[in-house]
């Protein structure tokens, strides 16, 4: 063997082999036709796809079916080998060849015409599989071995996936694992893995089929997806492969977000007081907004709780992430758990027939605060401590625990110490919880602010005298703890 071929070989010999189908399969049936046919010798012929895919090799007319269906980048390629010729046989076909090979220069001629010919009675439906890639939505053909047949462009991008033509002819099985991806469905599968095996197997269409969609090698931030997928049947009623749609729920998140958490508007600019015990506090929250430990914040109600939460976010490495917000006192006893964790199609009587994201899942790569965390029953605190210690969540009704990225920073008027001592609260929680302490001074016990409050609101067009009625009425009740931290507008 030469040693062009040699190199070129060694380069294929790296990448792992795909079955070859589609227009491709159709190249190579050409190509073996018009080999034969041709009377000049065949020291090397290698037909390719114009993105690198290896259809045949051939030496001194011998195929070497070992590189069937490899792969190389054509950058690569021409690195490697830079003595190959290049003979384009259309936009998709390329054969390469040893320099002044006259039957590189024939095979070419007829493989260009016999393509031509075809492209021509295949355009309309070329222009029909064209127009796909306009779709918003990732659209996948799959035989009944689960191998890629067809993707549009969303599919390539949502999939992180940059050689288009790379995972044509892959198993599902082998795309994940070359280009990192891992699927973790909410509900479990009859095969054990992927849905789409049960599909083939029974013939059943699954629809909103959810998975979280994880990049292992890229490091992409998960995704959750919700894919519809239809058996393509012959008409005999065999399945004979499927169709994919997947679609985003990213959006569906971030609407979601909105509608049950908070925007964390405030930071630590827009609270007011100069007071040295609340500087004090201010500090102490810069300091440990940096860290990625829990934080419990304590102090009487209406002090502040929530804007010191909104701005240790955003003072945080977690900036860009959500900030979701839940008060604990809001829900009943049987409804916080679905709220938290989330739950599957049909976990219980009335559950939506998509299933709900949990507030964990809709705070991934961000802040979760949990408000009024005293009033959380005791039976589900061993829950939520054990999802505090593992960072992983399992939606009810499912058995897949999931990995999630959160931030914890709780809050409360009560005396947890006391709760512990009283057994209304675990104290594995209470130190798992309670990392770093802010404790809010009540604005009783820091009469130098008072001034500055007063200007706060009349900066916000509120009557003066109204105003420093209610400050002093406030501030002489002993119990009166009220709130200084405004955002001025």
């Amino acid at each position: 063997m030469t040693k062009i071929a040699l190199k070129f070989k060694e380069a294929v010999l790296q990448s792992t082999p795909i079955l070859i189908c589609g227009q491709n399969q159709l190249a190579y049936d050409l190509f073996k036709v018009f080999v034969k046919q041709t009377k000049h010798s065949l020291p090397l012929m290698v037909l390719t796809t114009t993105g690198g895919r290896v259809l045949s090799f051939l030496h001194n007319g011998v195929e070497d079916e070992t590189l069937s269906g490899r792969f190389i980048l054509p950058e690569e390629r021409k690195k490697i080998c830079p003595e190959l010729t290049e003979f384009k046989c259309s936009e998709e076909f390329l054969l390469l060849s040893e320099p002044n090979n006259p039957a590189a220069a024939e095979i070419q001629s007829l493989m260009s015409g016999a393509l031509a010919s075809i492209a021509t009675n295949g355009q309309q439906n070329a222009k029909i599989l064209k127009s796909l890639d306009v779709v918003g939505n990732a659209i996948s053909v799959y035989d009944e071995e689960a191998r890629l047949l067809f993707a549009n462009r969303r599919f390539y991008d949502d999939f992180h996936i940059r050689v288009k033509e790379k995972p044509i002819g892959m198993k599902i099985t082998d795309i994940t694992e070359e280009f990192g991806l891992n699927f973790r469905s909410f509900e479990k599968t009859s095969s054990g893995r992927f849905k789409m095996f049960d599909v083939l197997a029974e013939g059943k269409e699954a629809l909103d089929w959810e998975i979280r969609l994880e990049f292992t090698k890229s490091g992409e931030p998960s995704r959750l997806v919700s894919n519809d997928m239809y058996p393509i049947k012959d008409e005999n009623g065999r399945v004979k492969g499927l169709v994919e749609i997947t679609r985003s729920r990213q959006q569906d998140v971030k609407t979601a977000r909105k509608i049950v958490g908070l925007s964390a508007d405030y930071t630590f600019d827009d609270i007011i007081g100069s007071s040295r015990k609340m500087q004090q506090q201010i500090h102490v929250a810069k300091e440990y907004a940096k860290s990625s430990f829990s934080v419990l914040i304590t102090g009487e109600s209406g002090v502040g709780k929530e804007l010191f939460a909104q701005s240790i976010h955003n003072y945080s490495p977690r900036r860009k992430g959500p900030f979701i917000a839940i008060n604990c006192a809001n829900f009943p006893e049987n409804l916080i758990e679905s709220e938290l964790f989330g739950y599957v199609a049909g976990a219980f009587t009335g559950a939506s027939k998509n299933g709900n994201i949990g507030k964990f899942e809709l705070a991934n790569h961000g802040t979760l605060f949990l408000d009024e965390i005293g009033e959380l029953p005791y039976h589900f605190q061993s829950k939520l401590l054990r999802v505090l210690e593992t960072m992983t969540v399992t939606r009810i009704g499912s058995n897949q625990s999931l990995p999630v990225d959160v931030r914890i920073v709780a809050a409360t008027n009560r005396d947890l110490r006391q709760m512990v001592k009283d057994g209304f609260f675990r104290d594995d929680l209470y130190f798992r919880l309670g990392v770093l302490n802010v404790d809010i001074p009540p604005l009783r016990n820091r009469k130098e602010d008072l001034l500055l409050l007063a200007e706060a609101l009349l900066a916000q067009g509120k009557d003066p005298a109204s105003s420093g009625a209610k400050i002093e009425r406030s501030f002489q009740k002993s119990s009166g703890s009220p709130c200084l931290a405004w955002k001025c507008a």
